[in-house]
């Protein structure tokens, strides 16, 4: 039952229309709770998401790093600055959601925003 991120959904479907792969990354702990997979997808579709895979990793920089080619990464969205410098070093562009716990961290390269939409203007989608 978690919130939901104003206009997140209307953001992963205008990636979708503008023809964008849609990869969720989650460092959720799959391995400890047994449902957590099914109950994230149950979430996501309720919710209308448009994703075209998702995964699970504790160390979600490392596992982007080994699963995709980093000339095909657009984009990386994060709440989390220590992530986001991580995926910045790796030379991914990343924008950085605006959060009470991360507002003071210092993220040397990543695009501070304060909601999903606000990236698709930044990117000249519509």
């Amino acid at each position: 039952d978690m919130f939901l991120i104003n206009g997140a959904n209307d953001f992963t479907q205008i990636l979708k229309n503008n023809n964008f792969n849609v990869a969720l990354l989650s460092s959720r702990p799959y391995n400890k709770y047994k449902t957590i997979f099914a109950d994230t997808l149950e979430w996501l579709n309720r919710h209308d998401f448009y994703y075209d895979t998702i995964l699970f990793d504790k160390d979600k920089v490392d596992r982007i790093l080994s699963d995709f080619s980093l000339s095909r990464i657009s984009f990386a969205v994060e709440d989390n600055a220590r992530e986001a410098d991580k995926l910045i070093g790796a030379g991914i562009k990343v924008f950085i959601l605006n959060r009470a716990y991360n507002i003071n961290k210092e993220c040397n390269g990543a695009i501070r925003v304060n909601s999903l939409i606000e990236i698709i203007d930044k990117i000249c989608l519509v």
